[in-house]
C-alpha cells in the first residue's frame, strides 16, 4: 500500500534548517510509526540551471539537511540530484507500510 501526503513547505532562516527537519521527523514518527507505517527519505539538491538565491545559503542549508539525515537514517537516504525547488532544496518523505 503507498500513500501520499501532498506537500508540506518549510521556509525558515539558514539556522533553523536543522531544528525544523529534526521536527518534522519527529512529526512523521510521532504519526506514522502508531500505524506501523515506515517512509523511505530524499534530498533534492540545487539544479544549477534554474535556482535563484544566494549560492552560499544553498550550499549551506543542503550540508544542513545532509547532517541531519545522516544523523537519523546513516546511510538510508538518497540524495536526489539537482532536483530542488528553484527556491530551495526539498526533502520528501515517501511513507509506506511495513
Amino acid at each position: 500500500m503507498r500513500t501520499t501526503l501532498r506537500s508540506a513547505h518549510i521556509f525558515c532562516t539558514v539556522d533553523q534548517v536543522e531544528s525544523e527537519i529534526q521536527a518534522a521527523f519527529e512529526f512523521l514518527d510521532a504519526v506514522y510509526k502508531p500505524f506501523g507505517f515506515n517512509y523511505k527519505v530524499g534530498l533534492s539538491t540545487r539544479n544549477p540551471n534554474k535556482w535563484m538565491g544566494d549560492l552560499k545559503v544553498w550550499d549551506k542549508a543542503e550540508a544542513s539537511l545532509r547532517a541531519v539525515l545522516e544523523k537519523r537514517m546513516p546511510g538510508q537516504w538518497k540524495e536526489n540530484p539537482e532536483d530542488a525547488a528553484f527556491y530551495g532544496p526539498k526533502v520528501s518523505f515517501l511513507a509506506f507500510f511495513a
